[in-house]
Formats: structure tokens, sequence, C-alpha cells
């Protein structure tokens, strides 16, 4: 019976090459010889396979055309009908036929092909090696399988049959018992994507019939892909070739941009930490507050929490205060957002109402070639958040070279008509615009350098004089490196281009009146300038990089308005104008020492980044001035007789004693009211209401004392990249910043409820295990940390993921050292196994370890080598037994992670396979989490334009329907999962300002009887270098019921509102696909209701004759319908 298998040397056909392997419709099945099996059913030659349209041939004549010549050929009977049994039905039968004849029918001196070749050769009356679609049913029928004849069809045309539709049964028998890595050597390649986004008819249904190999394409994995052997190709592909039936909606920002985006080349800081100094903290005029995060403006609206009222919120800011931690955060959050940007935000400003803002960006990065990158500053309302003005910026036609990086400060006018910009370009730039008609009034260069020179531009509210004589000294100042520059405006001379010219004059530093050691000058030096305010008697008041504040004052020709034209220029056209202003340093403000006989100190320890002055709160007629610094302390300022006097300190906290104070990045003041606002360099947001008694703030043992103290914002203050979701609690995600942070927060409370320091480290990853119990962090210097969520301090009552967690030390585990120090570079991915019981780290070494987990141990069971460059991702199958990985030399590899372990006895059987490559088919691998950049299910993530690195993550959805990405661009991209048709449909959302690093999916509640909704399914995204984590949120787009139901009037509607209703209640996929059941589910027990009421009407109708047959017959009575009256006559005959 074996030689039924062994085909004649003579024969054979010769190998098939590679480059013969394409993805023709006329490839053969495997093992099929055409000498002896003959022409395959379904085998269209090259001139059939597709024909190209004549000149004039529309695409549906080439399809009718196609479509004639097989009919004619089915009518010839050389053409077998395709069948439309599912692939798993199929794939089913041959599994339960392999799997019968192998344990059931097979004895041990035969082989398992021997007997499945008897039972065909007993239905093959003829010896013709060939069965028909009867005998194969008898042949499935004696192994005790049952198939329809739809089925069969389906199996002969997977494993291939002749023109007359019957099965060469040593092909199905050969072909069932050999491998699956063997079979796929007779797979057609395909180069690239085999998938493509067409809307002819012909073309879709060759891709939806590919069953093969895919190598290269454009997403260039160097690994081939095979597709899935049962998946159901025509409705994936349908639903991949549309776009997303859902949206993202952008709804918080963690993070605040208290620190500049900057890069480091040799040690040295390209953009300078004094480059951020520009303030981006303002209170609106509703009492909310505007800042910016990454390329998006925000407005905050908070709601202070009711519980424990103002007495507790003091108490906890006192013991706060005490422990050196973070007071409790603010109640219910809102945010707002303008999301017009493409790039940094570097500046913000309010007009005086406090209604109106403008921000200025970066220039975009990624421009057309040959077209000008020009950065813009946008106008926008702060409470309907709809954009009013767009200012481009370009480069002067003078000077065509110095290209413009972006604007780096902005400021409006007192009466919100004008906004000036400075620019930062090796001129530094100043232009003045009238926003609202996009009009450029005046361009100027201020000074030369490598810039950011200037930081700042402030407008100047103060007049001084008396009655009509009042006039300003000057419009407006810049300031920056080493320099002030006050602006005044003038008459235009008759040569000047610009109808509007503004005069400028610097700033002197030294008092010439006195000589150098006097009072007046005594350490005064020629330093940056930080941040600037006007005093209401004409002086101004300056901050400076050294931490002394600056008093200046008007000398000389002062009186100078703008219909005077003694301070023009006009013998040199070239020559800039001077305003005539002279301003002089007078004098340093320092502060008093509280010990007699010592020296006074200076206004802050250093960095005096920020000035504010206030109307005195809620006192009239008083002036305060407020000042912050990078000593964390907050001062204010009593002004008298012009002159501003220490009155009392308050400070921000640090995180913990270990810490470092933070910078007082931005400061601002709601009028009539004791608040404060506060940004800080640790992209932090502070609250602050001060106590007041009388007209005076409250002092306690000199310091300011406060009714509150609430963290509003909490962000990181370094490179963001690691995140990841708690695995069983709902709305709980973890970060890791390289700032030796890591942070857990509540995204439904959006604030952070536990941190964990590593003093000396910088964290870059991190990973909850499968039961949510413990956390493994990774780090820049290859150490891996593992936190837990038990009580691990006196001071903490009981587990959880709150407050100050610590690592495990080897005292606390079976380990003989913490933390895990194997790997020398920095660890790249973090992974626990579904079942817990193993770690993968993978790292920069190019390597993967794999840790036992079981009883915190954490030994490395084995060490996974093979890549060529750095491992980037790790996934883990269902079943713990495979790993998967990618690196970023575009590998794909499939390592073994299987103990040979009995799962409830670990270690009782030796480690043979684990962590060595996996060489076994994957194409049907079930994969717990998807984060890998390559693979089948995510060959179409790259729209046009991307390269190989431009995607840095993926991660598919709780419900596997939806896949998120992000880019190199600052994007975050949403698919429908499986992503595999090249260029897939998809929507792209703005936002970050950097490489986004990470996208993660927030765990979210079930749909319950108290909650039938369900929560809100969340998708998270760390923004890299911009330290931002935006939170979305996932709402699912529902049709009306008509356009869902199809038809002539669904069609109808569906055109008249071309956008779907938007159901932002129910916006959980799980609870959709509950529904979804629970619909179908209703409609099945409607149908058998309806079964039923007919049923029981028939048995009445029944009943009803058979009570007429036996009364006596009425000649008068008519039966019921037309129906029932012959056999109701024929039951009375009877």
């Amino acid at each position: 019976m074996e030689s039924a298998l062994v085909v004649a040397e003579d024969q054979k056909e010769r190998p098939l090459k590679l480059a013969e392997r394409k993805t023709l419709p006329h490839n053969k099945p495997a093992f099929w010889s055409s000498k002896i099996h003959g022409i395959p059913a379904n085998y269209k030659p090259k001139e059939h396979v597709q024909h190209k349209a004549r000149p004039g041939q529309t695409a549906p004549a080439v399809e009718r055309r196609t479509t004639a010549i097989r009919a004619k050929a089915k009518e010839a009977g050389k053409l077998v009908p395709r069948s439309q049994a599912s692939v798993r039905l199929v794939n089913s039968v041959t599994a339960e036929l392999k799997r019968k004849v192998i344990q059931d029918y097979t004895p041990f001196h035969e082989k398992e092909s021997t007997i499945l070749m008897r039972t065909f050769e007993l239905f093959d009356h003829d010896r013709s090696g060939v069965v028909s679609v009867e005998a194969f049913q008898k042949v499935l029928a004696c192994f005790e399988i049952e198939a329809d004849e739809t089925t069969c069809h389906a199996v002969f045309q997977k494993f291939g049959c002749n023109q007359l539709g019957q099965l060469p049964y040593d092909v199905f028998t050969r072909t069932l018992f050999t491998s699956a890595n063997r079979l796929l050597a007779w797979t057609s390649i395909k180069q690239g994507v085999p998938f493509q986004d067409s809307s002819q008819a012909i073309q879709q249904r060759a891709e939806n019939e590919f069953r093969g190999k895919i190598q290269t394409g454009r997403f260039k994995c160097l690994t081939g892909l095979y597709t899935p052997s049962d998946w159901d190709s025509r409705a994936v592909l349908e639903r991949a070739r549309r776009r997303p039936d859902a949206h993202l909606e952008l709804d918080f920002v963690y993070g605040y941009a208290g620190n500049t985006k900057f890069l480091i080349e040799k040690g040295q800081r390209i953009d300078p930490q004094s480059s951020f100094v520009s303030p981006n903290l303002f209170y609106t005029s509703t009492r909310e507050v505007a800042y910016f995060t990454a390329a998006t403006g925000i407005v905050l609206k908070w709601e202070d929490s009711k519980e424990g009222g103002p007495a507790k919120a003091q108490a906890a800011g006192a013991v706060a205060e005490e422990r050196e931690s973070a007071p409790p955060q603010a109640g219910r959050k809102r945010q707002r957002f303008f999301t017009s940007h493409d790039n940094d935000i570097l500046c913000l400003a309010l007009d005086a109402s406090r209604n109106y803002a403008a921000t200025g960006q970066a220039a975009p990065l990624k421009v057309a070639k040959g077209v000008q990158s020009t950065p813009t500053v946008s106008v926008w309302d702060v409470h309907s958040m709809q954009e009013l003005a767009t200012l481009e910026h370009t480069t002067s036609k003078d000077e065509p070279t110095d290209s413009i990086a972006g604007v780096q400060a902005v400021c409006f006018s007192e009466d919100g008509r004008l906004v000036i910009s400075v620019c930062r370009n090796t001129h530094h730039s100043l232009f003045v615009w009238e926003w609202r008609t996009r009009k450029l009034l005046y361009r100027e260069n201020t000074c030369q350098g490598t810039p950011p020179c200037v930081f700042g531009i402030k407008w100047n509210p103060v007049e001084v004089g008396e009655g009509s004589k009042q006039t300003k000294l000057f419009d407006f100042c810049s300031f920056g490196t080493k320099h002030i520059i006050f602006w005044k405006e003038c008459p235009p001379p008759k040569e000047s281009k610009f109808k509007r010219i503004w005069s400028q004059d610097a700033g002197s530093f030294l008092n010439k009146d006195n000589p150098k050691g006097t009072k007046s000058n005594d350490g005064v030096d020629i330093q940056d300038v930080l941040c600037v305010e006007f005093l209401p008697d004409g002086g101004v008041v300056t901050g400076m990089q050294s931490g002394d504040m600056y008093m200046w004052q008007a000398f000389g020709a002062t009186n100078l308005d703008a219909s005077s034209s003694k301070s023009v220029d006009k013998s040199e056209p070239g020559k800039k104008v001077r305003s005539g202003v002279d301003m002089r340093v007078i004098r340093r403000i320092t502060v008093p020492s509280p010990e007699k006989g010592r020296p006074p100190s200076r206004a802050h320890t250093h960095n005096l980044t920020v000035l504010k002055l206030r109307a005195g709160g809620s006192a009239q007629g008083t002036l305060d001035l407020l000042s912050g610094g990078g000593d964390g302390e907050i001062k204010v300022w009593k002004v008298k007789a012009g002159q501003p006097v220490h009155y009392g300190t308050c400070r921000i906290p640090r995180v913990t004693k270990r810490s470092s104070k933070p910078l007082i990045k931005a400061l601002d003041t709601f009028p009539a009211s004791d608040e404060v606002v506060v940004g800080t360099d640790k992209c932090d947001i502070w609250k602050i209401e001060l106590e007041r008694s009388g007209k005076d703030l409250v002092l306690k043992e000199g310091k300011l004392a406060h009714k509150s103290r609430q963290l509003v914002v909490k962000g990181h203050a370094d490179y963001l990249r690691g995140l990841d979701a708690h695995p069983t609690k709902d709305f709980l995600m973890a970060s890791a910043c390289k700032s030796d942070r890591v942070y857990i927060w509540n995204c439904k409370a959006k604030e952070e409820v536990a941190f964990a320091s590593f003093p000396g480290e910088q964290a870059v990853a991190c990973a909850f295990s499968s039961d949510g119990h413990r956390l493994a962090v990774g780090t820049v210097a290859g150490k891996v940390f593992i936190l837990s969520d038990a009580a691990q301090t006196p001071e903490q009552e009981e587990g959880g993921w709150a407050g100050e967690l610590f690592p495990l030390r080897a005292s606390q585990t079976q380990a003989a050292r913490m933390p895990i120090r194997d790997c020398v570079s920095e660890i790249s991915e973090l992974r626990y196994s579904p079942n817990n019981k193993m770690l993968a780290v993978a790292s920069h070494d190019q390597m993967i370890d794999i840790y036992n987990a079981v009883g915190d141990s954490y030994v490395r069971l084995a060490r996974c080598k093979g890549h060529s460059s750095t491992v980037l991702h790790v996934d883990w199958s269902t079943n713990s037994r495979v790993l998967q990985s990618t690196c970023s030399a575009r590998e794909l590899l499939y390592w073994d992670t299987w103990w040979g372990y009995d799962d409830d006895n670990l270690g009782a059987q030796p480690r043979r396979r684990i962590g060595l490559q996996n060489i076994e088919d994957q194409r049907d691998g079930r994969w717990a989490s998807w984060s890998c950049t390559l693979g089948f299910n995510v060959m179409g993530i790259y729209p046009e334009g991307y390269g190989t690195d431009d995607i840095n993550m993926v991660a598919r959805s709780p419900c596997h329907r939806f896949l998120a990405a992000a880019d190199d661009r600052g994007g975050v991209i949403l698919y429908n999962f499986p992503s595999i048709v090249d260029r897939q449909k998809h929507y792209w959302y703005a936002g970050h300002s950097s490489f986004v690093e990470n996208v993660k999916w927030i765990k979210a509640p079930m749909p319950s009887a108290k909650n039938p909704t369900g929560g809100p399914q969340l998708l998270c995204s760390a923004g890299g270098a911009d330290r931002a984590i935006f939170q979305w949120k996932l709402v699912v787009d529902v049709e009306p019921p008509e356009a869902a139901a199809g038809g002539a009037s669904g069609a109808a509607i569906t055109a008249a509102s071309p956008e779907p209703k938007r159901l932002t209640a129910l916006s959980s996929p799980s609870f959709i696909e509950q529904r979804a059941t629970l619909a179908e589910q209703s409609a099945l027990i409607q149908q058998q209701e309806e079964e039923l009421e007919s049923l029981k009407r028939r048995v009445a109708r029944h009943e009803a004759k058979r009570t007429a047959s036996r009364a006596p017959l009425d000649p008068v009575a008519e039966p019921d319908s037309p129906a029932e009256a012959p056999s109701a006559s024929h039951e009375a005959v009877s």
C-alpha cells in the first residue's frame, strides 16, 4: 500500500525554484504532478488570468469578459464551482480525520498514510487514483465523521482536484500527513504587502484567495511572513479596507512645559536652560488656567475636593510640609485643548482681558522639498478653543539664508490689537502684527548671536506724568542674554517701508553718574535678564540669572511722545532708530538678614525667573510684587515709595527629602484674590491660596501662611518612555521617566496615586505582572527593580498601589541579589508571561533574558541569543510557551519558553528547550499582547512616506478590534486590527511634539447591573522628549438603525447625514461586543417565540378541525380560509 505514495523517478517534476513561486492563479497544489494527475481544477492559463482593458474599455467591461470566459469553461465541464464553506470548517474536518486515523485506527506496525490509502482504495473500484465527492463522504463515514457536500467540495479545492471535480487521494494523503513547515515550501511568494486598498472586484477576489509567503516589501521585515491557515480572508480584508468605526478624543494631558526640549551633544546643552523662562502659565477671565504642553494648548478647570473642607486641606498641607511630600491633589479636573500647532509650542501670552491667547511654535520639521519652513503664531479664544488668526513668520528678502527656527517670545499690546513676537534666528527678528487683519506692521532685528538670545518680551502698561501730559517712557521691552532693549513708537522716516516703526535703546547696567563701588552700583554685574515687571511710578524691575533683582530708572530725554521726531536719525537710512530713553540700573534689591551684623542676601539663591505685580489681592490700595526663582521659593515684596521691600516667603515642597528643589518656571495671580498658580521645572502645576488677615498676609515664623496648597497637574521632569497598564485594576497605569521616578496613575481621577524613587538611576521601562501585584522597572544601566503592592513600611497601614513605594530587597525575596544586574546596557522592554511565572527582559545587549518569577526568586532561566541589533519589543503567546521579538535590524524571531515542566510542579522536569530559537510555523500563533511593529497582523501600519523606523510602538486593543500606533512625527494612529492592507486607512491624531515612544490601552470596567454601559476605553501615549502623557478616549461611531439595516432607505439616510451619530456614553468596545451578542440572543429568542406562537395557532386550528368533523354538518357554515376548506371537507367526508 505504501507504494501508492511513491512516484516513479521518471515521473517526478523538477524542484520549484524560489523565483518561480509567484502569486499567479495557475499555481498547482502541493505534491501535484501534471503528468500523473493532469490539470488541476480552476486552472487558468496565463491569457485567461486577467484581461487588460482595451482602448476605450472600462474595468466593468473587463470583468464581464472574464466572467463570460469562465462561464464557457464551466459549461464544458472544465471548471469546478467555488465552494462557500468556511475555512475553519474545512480545517476542523481534516484535523478530525487526521486525529482519528492516528489515534484510533492505526496499529503500531503500520503507518497512518497506509491506513488512509487503504480506505480510499475500497471506494476506488476502477483503481484510477481519484475519488468523487460521494466516495469521499463514505471514506469520512468509515472514520465516524460527517460532512455535507459543500464542505467536501471545499476540501477538494484546498487539497486539489482535477477538472472533473475528483480528488487524487494520494495527493490528499501526502498533504494531510506532511508537516506544516514543509508545506510552506509549496506556497507562493509575494514581494511586499499582498493586499491593496483597491476598488476593483477582480483584484480583491485574487487577493482574498492568496495563501502564501510574504517577503520584504515596504515594511522590510527580514523574516518571511505567512497568512494564517484558518483566517476568514474575505471578512477580515473587507473590514481592513475601511476606516475604523471608532475615533479617539483627547481626554486629559499629564504634564506641563516646565522644561525645554533640548539636545545633548558632547556633554553640552544645545538649547540652554535659560531659554524657557518666558512665562507660560496664566489665569483666564473665568478663573481657569491656560498653559501648554508639547504642541497642545490647554485650558484647565478644576473643582476643589469637598471632603474635609478647607480645614482638612490646610492640615494635609501642614503634614505634607513636615514630611516633604506632595499634599492632596485637586478635585475633579477638566481640560480643553487647542491642537492647531504641528511642533513644539515655545511661548504663550494672554491679552489684558484674559480672553485671547497667542502661542508661538517651533518651525515644522517635515516640509516638502524646496518649501520654506515657516513657524507661526496662533491667536485663539480660550473659551471656545477656536483659532482666530495665524501669523506666519518668513525670512527677510534681504537675508534669505537667515532661517527662522521658531518663535521664542510673544505678547499682546495693552489694547489687545497688536501682537509682538521675537523669533529664533541669528538676528532675532522682532515682528509687530495687527493680528485681526493678519497685517505685518513692523519688522526689525534686535541682536545678533546664537539663538535663543532673546528670552522674552513684555508690553508696558504704565504711563507717567500728570493730567493730559501723561505719556509712556516706552511701549515694550525685550530682554535676554546680557541685554534689555526698550522700544518706543515714533514717526516713520520717508524712506521707511513700514507705516509704523518703533525706536529702540539698550538699557545700561552701570549708572554713569556714580562711580564703580558706590552704593548704587555695588554688586551690579552685566548678566542675563530672565524676567521683567513694571512699577506704577515708571520704574522697571528685572530678575537676573544670579538670582539678583535690579531696579531700573529712566534718565535724560524721557518725555518723548509719538508726535515728536527728535529721536529719529535721518542721516543714515540703514541705521537703527534710537528712542532717546536712557534706562539704567540704580540699585540691587536685597533681602535684609534676620541677624544683625550680617550682610543682606540676594533676592533668590539663583535664577530669578518670574516677577508678577498684583494689586494687593483682596485688600484694596496695596501693591505686592511676587517673585519666583531656582530655590523653589515664592517671595512677596511690598511696593513702598516705588521700592520693593521683602515681606515674606512661601516655598514649593520637594517630592521627597532626597529630591532637588523645584525651580519656579511661571507664576500668576487671579485679580482680587489671594490665589497663586505656580509652574515648576518638575513639570508640575501648584495652586496656593495665601492666608490674609485684614490688609496684610499672615506670617508664621517668617513664612507666609497658606489656606491650601494643591498639586493641580503632575508631570515628568525628563525623557518619558516607560508605560504600562494594570492588568486587573480599572483605570490604573504606571510610567517611568529618566528622572529616577516611577509613577502610578489613576486615569479616572486624573492624578498620581503612588511613586517610587531610584536615586542615581534612570528608569526607562516598566511592566506589571499578570496578577498585578508586581511592577518591574528597567533602567539605563541595565538594572531591573521589582516593586510590590504589599505594605513594606510601618507607616503603610495596608497594601495597594498608593503612597511611596520601595523596591524589593534580597532579604524580602528568594533572590540572592536585588536588583537584577545581568545586563550591561539599557533595558528596552519588560514583559511578564500570561501565567505569571516568567519575566522577559530585552536590552540593548541584543539579547533577551528570561527569569523565573515564581516566589520572587528571579533566577535567570535562559538567555535568548540571535538578534543582530537592539531588541525593541517582545510578546508572549497565550500559553506562555513562545516568545516573539523584534529588533532594530528588522528581524522577527520566535523563542521557545517551554520548560518541559508540569504547571503544578515547577522544576520537576529539566529545562530542555527554554531559550532556544523556535523554528516551527507560528502563522496560527495566539498572542497575549501585540507590541511588535513587524508581523502579519501589522503589515499595513506604515502610511505613505513612512520608513521602517517611523513607527515606535503598537498596541492591540483589549477587544482585538483596533490597533494604536506611535510614530516619530508626534502622532498617534488608530487602525482596524489586523492591519494587513498596504497603507491601510487610519486616523492620525496630533498633540505630541516629539517621538511618541509608547502607547498602551488602559483596562476599563466591564458592564454590570450597577454600571450597564461599563467604563470608557482609554488609550495613553508617552511623548518621549515632550515628557507628557496624553490620555485618549475611544468613542465608537454608531450609525443610524436604517443605515445599518441596509436597503434604499438606509442609503438615503446615510447620504443625508454624512457624519454618523456618536454615542459617547457607550464607548467601551467590550460593551459593544456584549451588546451585539445580546441582540443576537434576543433575536433568536424572538424567533423562537414566533415559531412557538405559530405552532400554537396550528394546534388550535387542528383542534378546531377535529371538533368540526365530529359536529353535524352545517351547509350554511363557511370555512375560515380557502386553504383550510379542502382539508376540513375531506376530514368531514372521511
